[in-house]
């Protein structure tokens, strides 16, 4: 629920904390549609690094374009990035179509 850069960073620096002291830990990452249009827009690099540490991660209430997004840029991971590309209407056909 990041309104702003400041949170953002906010959760982000909490979350790579976590990530760093207790990495035997498998953690989820949970992010909305708003947090994540801020995260693509402001630090998208960083937010698929640490999305890439979780053991998962769960984007909800997105748009077909950011679904798109989430795929696209988890593929520019270096190594075998696993994604699942979802969609719930007839609006993401166009996003499947792209991910495929």
């Amino acid at each position: 629920d990041c309104q702003n850069e400041l949170q953002l960073n906010g959760h982000l620096d909490a979350l790579e904390r976590e990530l760093n002291r207790n990495s035997q830990n498998e953690y989820a990452l949970l992010i909305d549609g708003p947090s994540l249009a801020l995260a693509l827009l402001l630090v998208p690099e960083r937010f698929r690094d640490l999305a890439y540490k979780c053991y998962a991660v769960l984007c909800c209430r997105l748009s077909p374009l950011q679904k798109s997004e989430v795929v696209s840029l988890v593929k520019t991971v270096k190594d075998k990035p696993v994604t699942a590309a979802i969609g719930d209407g007839a609006n993401d056909v166009g996003f499947l179509k792209k991910c495929l």
